[in-house]
């Protein structure tokens, strides 16, 4: 936890991120070939992330500010949050709900206004031309600062003879967090595998315990082979308490035909025992499937 900890707060000091310092690891004409593509992208977005930029910032600042004031109320009402990061964020998405209709509707005036179109064009430029501008301008800005990161990155690990040195610890810490993961991963997993086969097992003895004894009290009757279905009357339901439920056939279970109701009253019984029985089954195939899956990945 130490060394993760370290490590964290050198990327936080420089403001670069883990996926930074991995794409950092490729070979010289692959990050060459890369950043040159970013800054290629970077000059050609620059002028729409910019106009998308500040027609947005008023959106941004309002919802920014609103919600940091509900951060601190929440966090002096409150013993338990340490952030309260769910209050901002929910909090900015109620303020953008009331307040981007509103500032859509000014936008499409003012445009209206300038092309001197008529009122006609107002509908248009809310409902059809301005969200999906808006959706697009989001999804430049978040491309076109994905490329200034590439760039910056290359800078601070390859361009720059001072820093690339200073950068090159935070190779090493990785590589040896890394080493540290598998490790660990190697080491624990034969131990969660075994843990959870014999808590299968566990599992599957108190499944067969409850079936026998629903069996042994008439509760199931097996009618045939495992995917032989039965066709009789609808019997109604009745609880163990004796009220009416409904009316429905008999259950059929994978394992054959099986008849939930005594033999000789000839009333269905909604048992529990059966019903937790059946679930505990489900329980113990999903988490050997998961576990399947996990030793698969462990493999790999």
């Amino acid at each position: 936890p130490s060394a993760s900890h370290h490590y964290d707060e050198l990327l936080r000091s420089t403001g670069l991120r883990d996926r930074d310092v991995r794409l950092s690891l490729v070979r010289d004409s692959v990050a060459f070939w890369r950043t040159v593509s970013a800054a290629v992208q970077l000059l050609l977005l620059f002028p729409f992330a910019l106009t998308s930029f500040l027609l947005s910032l008023p959106v941004s600042l309002l919802t920014t500010n609103l919600a940091r004031r509900e951060q601190r109320n929440a966090l002096a009402n409150s013993t338990v949050k340490i952030k309260a990061l769910d209050v901002v964020a929910s909090y900015k998405i109620l303020v953008a709900m009331v307040f981007v209709p509103i500032y859509n509707l000014l936008l499409s005036g003012i445009a209206t206004k300038l092309v001197g179109r008529g009122v006609w064009l107002l509908p248009i430029l809310y409902f059809v031309i301005l969200p999906p501008t808006e959706y697009l301008g989001i999804l430049v800005c978040d491309h076109f600062v994905r490329c200034w990161m590439r760039l910056r990155a290359t800078l601070f690990f390859k361009g720059c003879a001072p820093s690339s040195g200073i950068m090159q610890q935070f190779v090493e810490q990785r590589n040896s967090l890394e080493a540290k993961v598998r490790d660990f991963v190697a080491e624990l997993s034969p131990q969660m595998s075994e843990e959870a086969e014999a808590h299968g097992k566990r599992q599957f003895a108190r499944i067969s315990v409850s079936l026998e004894r629903a069996q042994s009290e008439g509760l199931l009757r097996d009618d045939g082979a495992a995917g032989a279905t039965v066709a009789a009357p609808p019997m109604p339901l009745v609880d163990l308490e004796g009220s009416d439920l409904q009316s429905t056939p008999p259950t059929t279970d994978r394992r054959g035909a099986l008849e939930v109701g005594s033999a000789d009253s000839g009333v269905a019984v909604v048992d529990p025992l059966l019903g937790e029985a059946l679930r505990e089954e489900r329980q113990v195939r999903a988490g050997t499937a998961s576990r399947r899956g996990m030793q698969a990945c462990t493999m790999q």
